[in-house]
Protein backbone atom coordinates (compact mmCIF):
# COMPACT_ATOMS: atom_id res chain seq x y z
CA UNK A 1 0.00 0.00 0.00
CA UNK A 2 2.74 2.21 0.82
CA UNK A 3 4.06 1.81 -2.39
CA UNK A 4 1.47 2.20 -4.44
CA UNK A 5 0.58 5.59 -2.68
CA UNK A 6 4.38 6.89 -3.22
CA UNK A 7 4.01 6.04 -7.18
CA UNK A 8 0.67 7.93 -6.72
CA UNK A 9 1.99 10.58 -5.27
CA UNK A 10 5.11 10.87 -8.15
CA UNK A 11 2.70 9.98 -10.72
CA UNK A 12 0.60 13.20 -9.91
CA UNK A 13 3.62 15.24 -9.35
CA UNK A 14 5.20 14.35 -12.58
CA UNK A 15 0.93 15.12 -14.09
CA UNK A 16 0.79 18.40 -12.50
CA UNK A 17 3.78 19.33 -13.77
CA UNK A 18 3.07 18.79 -17.11
CA UNK A 19 -0.30 19.87 -17.33
CA UNK A 20 1.54 22.89 -16.15
CA UNK A 21 3.62 22.90 -18.88
CA UNK A 22 1.50 22.24 -21.85
CA UNK A 23 -1.21 25.31 -20.24
CA UNK A 24 1.62 27.54 -20.30
CA UNK A 25 2.94 27.06 -23.79
CA UNK A 26 -0.32 26.60 -25.13
CA UNK A 27 -1.97 29.63 -23.84
CA UNK A 28 -1.44 32.99 -23.77
CA UNK A 29 -2.97 36.17 -21.66
CA UNK A 30 -6.55 35.81 -22.55
CA UNK A 31 -6.65 32.18 -22.66
CA UNK A 32 -5.16 30.87 -19.81
CA UNK A 33 -7.96 31.22 -17.09
CA UNK A 34 -10.07 29.72 -19.57
CA UNK A 35 -7.70 26.91 -20.12
CA UNK A 36 -6.61 26.34 -16.61
CA UNK A 37 -10.42 26.40 -15.62
CA UNK A 38 -11.19 23.26 -17.94
CA UNK A 39 -8.87 21.05 -16.93
CA UNK A 40 -9.79 21.98 -13.53
CA UNK A 41 -12.88 21.05 -13.91
CA UNK A 42 -12.32 17.92 -15.76
CA UNK A 43 -9.86 16.73 -13.07
CA UNK A 44 -13.00 17.41 -9.96
CA UNK A 45 -15.72 15.90 -12.46
CA UNK A 46 -13.69 12.41 -12.22
CA UNK A 47 -14.75 12.52 -8.70
CA UNK A 48 -18.20 12.81 -9.78
CA UNK A 49 -18.17 10.16 -12.18
CA UNK A 50 -16.34 7.13 -9.95
CA UNK A 51 -17.94 7.93 -7.18
CA UNK A 52 -21.47 7.83 -8.83
CA UNK A 53 -20.18 4.68 -9.93
CA UNK A 54 -19.36 3.41 -6.47
CA UNK A 55 -23.02 4.86 -4.77
CA UNK A 56 -24.76 2.93 -7.70
CA UNK A 57 -23.34 -0.14 -7.68
CA UNK A 58 -22.35 -0.46 -3.71
CA UNK A 59 -25.64 0.63 -2.01
CA UNK A 60 -27.39 -1.95 0.11
CA UNK A 61 -24.36 -4.60 -0.42
CA UNK A 62 -23.42 -5.69 3.18
CA UNK A 63 -19.80 -6.69 1.94
CA UNK A 64 -18.03 -5.85 -0.97
CA UNK A 65 -16.51 -8.89 -2.65
CA UNK A 66 -13.40 -9.35 -4.63
CA UNK A 67 -15.04 -9.50 -8.13
CA UNK A 68 -16.76 -5.66 -7.13
CA UNK A 69 -13.31 -4.11 -6.22
CA UNK A 70 -11.77 -5.72 -9.45
CA UNK A 71 -14.24 -4.28 -11.81
CA UNK A 72 -13.79 -0.56 -10.03
CA UNK A 73 -10.46 -1.26 -10.84
CA UNK A 74 -10.70 -2.76 -14.91
CA UNK A 75 -13.34 -0.14 -15.34
CA UNK A 76 -11.12 2.99 -13.63
CA UNK A 77 -7.94 1.41 -15.13
CA UNK A 78 -9.08 1.58 -18.52
CA UNK A 79 -10.45 5.33 -17.98
CA UNK A 80 -7.40 6.60 -17.23
CA UNK A 81 -5.42 4.89 -20.16
CA UNK A 82 -7.92 6.52 -22.70
CA UNK A 83 -7.24 9.75 -20.71
CA UNK A 84 -3.51 9.43 -20.42
CA UNK A 85 -3.69 8.43 -24.84
CA UNK A 86 -5.87 11.30 -25.24
CA UNK A 87 -2.73 13.35 -24.94
CA UNK A 88 -1.65 12.38 -28.45
CA UNK A 89 -4.35 13.92 -29.98
CA UNK A 90 -3.30 17.29 -28.28
CA UNK A 91 -1.88 20.19 -30.04
CA UNK A 92 1.69 20.52 -30.60
CA UNK A 93 4.03 23.02 -29.73
CA UNK A 94 5.13 25.05 -32.79
CA UNK A 95 8.09 25.94 -31.66
CA UNK A 96 9.16 22.38 -30.87
CA UNK A 97 8.22 21.63 -34.42
CA UNK A 98 10.91 23.85 -35.71
CA UNK A 99 13.27 23.45 -33.68
CA UNK A 100 12.90 20.20 -35.12
CA UNK A 101 12.85 21.00 -38.78
CA UNK A 102 15.87 22.90 -38.47
CA UNK A 103 17.85 20.29 -36.90
CA UNK A 104 16.73 17.85 -39.50
CA UNK A 105 18.07 20.33 -42.32
CA UNK A 106 21.53 20.37 -40.87
CA UNK A 107 22.63 16.92 -43.20
CA UNK A 108 25.94 17.16 -40.97
CA UNK A 109 24.62 15.92 -37.94
CA UNK A 110 23.31 12.82 -37.37
CA UNK A 111 20.23 11.68 -35.92
CA UNK A 112 22.20 10.27 -32.94
CA UNK A 113 24.21 13.81 -32.84
CA UNK A 114 20.76 15.44 -32.35
CA UNK A 115 19.61 13.24 -29.89
CA UNK A 116 22.46 13.67 -28.11
CA UNK A 117 22.61 16.57 -28.09
CA UNK A 118 19.10 16.86 -27.08
CA UNK A 119 19.45 14.49 -23.78
CA UNK A 120 22.64 16.30 -22.55
CA UNK A 121 20.76 19.72 -22.80
CA UNK A 122 17.73 18.55 -21.15
CA UNK A 123 19.63 16.35 -18.01
CA UNK A 124 21.45 20.27 -17.98
CA UNK A 125 18.10 22.11 -18.08
CA UNK A 126 16.95 19.90 -15.09
CA UNK A 127 19.77 20.02 -12.80
CA UNK A 128 19.44 23.76 -13.17
CA UNK A 129 16.25 24.41 -12.43
CA UNK A 130 16.47 21.55 -9.51
CA UNK A 131 18.98 23.31 -8.37
CA UNK A 132 16.67 26.40 -8.91
CA UNK A 133 13.69 25.05 -7.32
CA UNK A 134 16.02 24.15 -3.92
CA UNK A 135 17.47 28.01 -3.65
CA UNK A 136 13.52 29.37 -4.10
CA UNK A 137 12.37 26.21 -1.13
CA UNK A 138 14.88 27.71 1.23
CA UNK A 139 13.37 31.27 1.29
CA UNK A 140 11.12 32.73 3.77
CA UNK A 141 8.20 33.13 1.55
CA UNK A 142 7.71 29.69 0.86
CA UNK A 143 9.34 28.28 4.27
CA UNK A 144 5.85 30.03 5.66
CA UNK A 145 4.01 29.08 2.74
CA UNK A 146 4.88 25.24 3.12
CA UNK A 147 3.01 24.99 6.57
CA UNK A 148 -0.35 25.65 4.68
CA UNK A 149 0.96 23.33 1.68
CA UNK A 150 1.09 20.24 4.14
CA UNK A 151 -2.04 20.87 6.30
CA UNK A 152 -4.25 21.27 2.92
CA UNK A 153 -2.08 18.01 2.10
CA UNK A 154 -2.85 16.11 5.41
CA UNK A 155 -6.64 17.48 4.56
CA UNK A 156 -6.77 16.07 0.94
CA UNK A 157 -5.93 12.95 2.37
CA UNK A 158 -8.65 12.87 5.14
CA UNK A 159 -11.56 13.73 3.04
CA UNK A 160 -10.08 12.06 -0.39
CA UNK A 161 -9.77 8.33 1.62
CA UNK A 162 -9.84 8.22 5.29
CA UNK A 163 -13.18 9.84 5.70
CA UNK A 164 -15.23 7.48 2.75
CA UNK A 165 -13.40 4.39 4.50
CA UNK A 166 -14.60 5.35 7.27
CA UNK A 167 -18.35 6.07 6.49
CA UNK A 168 -18.30 2.52 4.76
CA UNK A 169 -16.90 0.91 7.83
CA UNK A 170 -19.43 2.23 10.25
CA UNK A 171 -21.84 -0.53 10.75
CA UNK A 172 -24.33 1.75 12.40
CA UNK A 173 -25.21 3.14 8.87
CA UNK A 174 -26.56 -0.64 8.28
CA UNK A 175 -26.67 -1.92 4.74
CA UNK A 176 -26.45 1.36 2.84
CA UNK A 177 -23.07 2.13 4.50
CA UNK A 178 -21.00 1.13 1.25
CA UNK A 179 -23.21 3.67 -0.76
CA UNK A 180 -22.12 6.18 1.55
CA UNK A 181 -18.69 5.92 0.04
CA UNK A 182 -19.72 6.75 -2.99
CA UNK A 183 -22.35 9.97 -1.90
CA UNK A 184 -19.28 11.42 0.38
CA UNK A 185 -16.89 11.18 -2.76
CA UNK A 186 -19.90 12.96 -5.09
CA UNK A 187 -20.42 15.47 -2.53
CA UNK A 188 -16.85 16.28 -2.08
CA UNK A 189 -16.18 16.14 -5.95
CA UNK A 190 -19.34 19.18 -5.86
CA UNK A 191 -17.95 21.13 -3.13
CA UNK A 192 -14.41 21.07 -5.01
CA UNK A 193 -15.90 22.10 -8.37
CA UNK A 194 -18.18 25.17 -6.71
CA UNK A 195 -15.24 26.13 -4.50
CA UNK A 196 -13.72 26.74 -7.75
CA UNK A 197 -16.18 29.54 -8.63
Amino acid sequence: MKRSMTVCVCAFAVLWTAQGNFLVLNSDATTINKNTGMFWVLLQCSMLFGNLYIYLDWNGKATITDGDRKMVFVVLLILSVLGTLSFIILRKNQDDEEALNEGEADSLLSAHMIFKQRAVSAVRDASTEFRTMMNMFCTKTILLLSFGMAYSGLELTFYSGVYGTCLGATAQFGPSAKGLIGLSGILVGVGEIVGRY
